[in-house]
């Protein structure tokens, strides 16, 4: 598994303003041109392949552009860590750029900053806990069985629509207690979202009307189920239920209606495309890799490293954050209403930390990496997302040991928000 970095533990730092450090000026005179006018989220160099792009960036001191209301850009190992540690200095409140304010709140509990996360994080921690997560396993390994076998005895496979998208959305609607077939109601409002349209600001106002859906969704279950509790059958006590039966703050209180509905959204949304784009990745690389892919073939044990080389390979999230003290980083002053975009896919490259950072390696001895984030903020789903991606990998391999990547249907991949693949064709049979 992965090692665990010390500087993690640190908490926040205590960064002060030396009177050497360079500011907003100053940044543009020390980084690429092209720096001053990127949008990180549709740049086509970027959507293509990042990672050329971020060996530039990481050569210079910490970059700015102008695009998107300004932000600056945070790529090195040790700075991307230093601010997702930092909860007091760089506040989860805005995490895209330009900042955008939801009519419905702020997303509990990932836009909360202390002492108030700690407050919802720490009544969802045992849901998403090691013991809930081994509990779960023999669900999603049933799951990923039942999505594979179709194609069995066929000879190829679009791995994206078939197992990488759905395996989430069927593991997270068990794992929520949702009602049978609801999940293909969520899907379909999830596909409405993300098909029909490249328009950035089209997209924004398709995943807006979507999240309203969902916050109705939710708050019409956690109601009906607050009225009626349900038994589940195999002892598992899904999301929806933990939540009414949660007691929170001194005073024990319930929580209200759409309270549950929020956390819910934000935790569905969170455990689905993330979960679906690191597999998609994983399995580009390795399909293009016969040897790697016939190492997981005979030696299932060494999934778990594999996992942990190709989460640093491409640590695919991409977040915002905002200045709320003065601070340096990387020898740049920011100040409050700054914001930061931290690039972890970037940090997962660094030489300054990594061995021949943009090689694959299942025995690298250091395979520390920020695709789950750092602090306080760190995902509080990493155990479950871990868990289906092994488990995903060991079925995988055990059924179709001979996949590899179809030569006449290239992946197509994207970099955004996340780092993900749209379409990956497998041919399944022996070459």
């Amino acid at each position: 598994m992965a090692e665990t970095d010390p500087r993690e533990a640190a908490g926040a730092t205590s960064w002060a303003v030396s009177a050497g450090a360079e500011t907003e000026g100053t940044a543009h005179a020390h980084c690429p041109a092209w720096v001053r006018d990127l949008n990180i989220w549709t740049d086509e160099g970027l959507h293509r392949d990042p990672y050329p792009q971020y060996a530039e960036l990481r050569s210079y001191p910490i970059g700015r552009s102008d695009r998107l209301g300004g932000y600056y850009v945070i790529s090195r190992y040790d700075d991307v860590l230093a601010v997702l540690q930092d909860a007091v200095n760089f506040s989860n409140e805005h995490l895209f750029v330009p900042p955008t304010r939801d009519p419905s709140g702020r997303r509990i509990p990932i836009e909360l900053d202390p002492p108030e996360h700690g407050l919802y994080k720490r009544m969802l921690a045992g849901f998403f806990s090691p013991q809930w997560t081994r509990r779960f396993e023999p669900t999603v390994r049933g799951i990923v069985r039942d999505l594979l076998a179709p194609h069995v005895g066929r000879s190829e496979l679009e791995f994206m629509s078939s197992v990488a998208v759905p395996l989430p959305f069927r593991a997270m609607a068990v794992a929520f207690g949702l009602p049978p077939g609801d999940a293909d109601l969520l899907r379909g409002w999830d596909d409405q979202m993300r098909s029909g349209t490249s328009d950035l600001d089209a997209r924004k106002r398709a995943s807006a009307s979507v999240r309203v859906k969902l916050l109705g969704y939710f708050a019409d279950l956690t109601a009906a189920r607050r009225a009626e509790p349900i038994a589940p059958a195999d002892g598992l006590v899904g999301m929806v239920d933990a939540l009414v039966a949660a007691r929170v703050g001194e005073d024990k209180r319930e929580l209200e209606l759409d309270e549950m509905a929020n956390i819910c959204v934000t935790m569905w949304n969170a455990s689905l495309h993330t979960t679906a784009n690191v597999l998609g990745n994983t399995m580009v690389h390795l399909a293009a890799r016969p040897d790697l892919r016939d190492r997981l073939v005979a030696d299932p044990s060494v999934i778990r490293e594999a996992l942990e080389e190709l989460m640093r390979y491409e640590s695919i999230v991409a977040q915002a954050r905002l200045v709320r003290g003065e601070v340096t980083v990387g020898g740049r002053a920011m100040r409050p209403g700054d914001h930061v975009v931290t690039l972890t896919g970037s940090a997962g490259r660094d030489a300054a930390v990594y061995e021949d950072p943009d090689s694959i390696d299942f025995d690298r001895p250091v395979k520390k990496h920020l695709m789950f984030g750092a602090g306080l903020h760190r995902c509080i789903g990493s155990h479950v997302a871990r868990m289906e991606l092994r488990v995903a990998l060991e079925e995988i391999h055990a059924t179709f040991p001979h996949y590899r990547a179809d030569p006449a249907r290239p992946s197509r991949r994207h970099t955004g928000l996340e780092r993900g693949t749209e379409s990956l064709h497998l041919l399944l049979g022996a070459a």
